[in-house]
């Protein structure tokens, strides 16, 4: 048997072992990881989710128009998790005035998801870094 033969072919068939699973995340909080925003709309403030790893949510609004100056500001700050693989609870502070929103997600692509909730739909984008 030829060793060199087989070294090759080994390395070969792990890289594309890994190239094929490193992509995926394990779970649906993984995939959701990072900044998300609304397209612009001139008739509402664009909303900008940012979703970190250990279960913080932040909320930020875009404030245009005759008022705005056009950046992000920080509207809310809270958690979220998932209540199902496709179902995520968000409560965000202070809760007298924003409560606990339960969304369902639609997926598109890895960067793009809409989420649905009883009165509103939000589609929004990945964030490149």
């Amino acid at each position: 048997m030829n060793l060199t033969r087989c070294v090759p072919f080994s390395v070969v068939l792990i890289l594309c072992f890994l190239a094929c699973t490193s992509g995926t995340p394990a779970n649906p909080q993984q995939k959701l990881v990072g900044k998300w925003e609304e397209p612009d709309n001139p008739k509402t403030f664009p909303v900008q989710f940012e979703f970190l790893a250990d279960g913080t949510a932040i909320k930020n609004q875009r404030l245009t128009g005759k008022f705005g100056d056009g950046k992000w500001h920080q509207e809310a700050a809270g958690t979220f998790k998932f209540v199902s693989p496709t179902r995520i609870k968000v409560e965000l502070q202070p809760s007298w005035y924003f409560g606990v929103s339960l969304y369902e997600l639609e997926w598109q692509d890895q960067d793009h998801v809409v989420f649905h909730a009883a009165d509103k739909t939000i589609p929004l984008s990945r964030v490149k870094p």
